[in-house]
C-alpha cells in the first residue's frame, strides 16, 4: 500500500513538471506563475531525471516559430490558437538555451497579440516585422551566452529569416505538425556520465 501511495505521488509530481502539451495550453495564467515559482525551488537534477522521456530527450517547445505570411495570418491571430510557448516550464538553473527559446516565444506571442488587434490590412506587416525583430533579439542573446547558439544565428542579413522560417516545426500556426507524433513536444538529445 506505501508503494502504491509513493508511486501515485511521483506521478502526480512528474505530471505537473512535465505535463502533456494539452495539459500545459489549458494551464490558467495564475497557475503558470506559481509553477514558474515552485519550479525554481526543485533541484535541477530532479526535473531532470524526471522530465528525460526515457530515451535521452528533454522536451522543449516548438521552435522556432513559422515566418508569417499571407497563408498563416489568420491562424496566427486566431483567438483560439494556443500560445507559442505551449507553457513550457524551464528550470530556473541551466537549460539557458531553452529558457531563451521560451522566452522569445513568449515576447513574440505578446507582440503578435498587439498586431492581431489592428486593422486586417497592417495585420501581416505588423507581425512580419515583430517576427523579425524577435530574431534579431533572440540571435543577440544567443551570441552574447556563446553557448548552445542557435545555428541560425551564424547566418548574416535575410539569410537568418530564411534559415528560421525553413525550420519551423508550425509553419501554419494550427499545432497539427506537433500532434501527428504521438502528442510529443520537439526533443533535444542529451546524454549524462554513467556512474562508476
Amino acid at each position: 500500500m506505501r508503494n502504491a501511495i509513493l508511486k501515485a505521488r511521483r506521478l502526480r509530481f512528474v505530471l505537473w513538471a512535465c505535463p502533456s502539451p494539452r495539459s500545459r495550453i489549458q494551464t490558467e495564467n495564475s497557475q503558470r506563475s506559481s509553477r514558474v515559482e515552485m519550479a525554481s525551488t526543485i533541484p535541477l537534477l530532479l526535473v531532470v531525471l524526471l522530465c528525460v522521456n526515457g530515451h535521452g530527450h528533454i522536451a522543449q517547445p516548438p521552435f522556432p516559430p513559422g515566418m508569417p505570411n499571407e497563408m498563416n495570418i489568420a491562424a496566427i491571430c486566431n483567438t483560439d490558437r494556443p500560445p507559442l510557448d505551449r507553457g513550457f516550464v524551464v528550470p530556473s538553473s541551466a537549460f539557458g538555451f531553452l529558457r531563451r527559446r521560451v522566452e522569445m516565444l513568449h515576447s513574440l506571442n505578446a507582440a503578435f497579440s498587439g498586431c492581431c488587434s489592428q486593422d486586417e490590412s497592417q495585420q501581416l506587416n505588423c507581425a512580419a516585422e515583430a517576427w523579425i525583430n524577435a530574431l534579431i533579439v533572440f540571435c543577440d542573446h544567443e551570441t552574447r551566452v556563446k553557448d548552445n547558439i542557435h545555428q541560425c544565428c551564424f547566418e548574416e542579413g535575410s539569410a537568418v529569416h530564411r534559415c528560421f522560417a525553413r525550420l519551423a516545426p508550425d509553419r501554419d500556426y494550427t499545432g497539427a505538425s506537433l500532434d501527428s507524433v504521438d502528442d510529443a513536444p520537439q526533443i533535444i538529445s542529451t546524454s549524462f556520465p554513467r556512474g562508476g
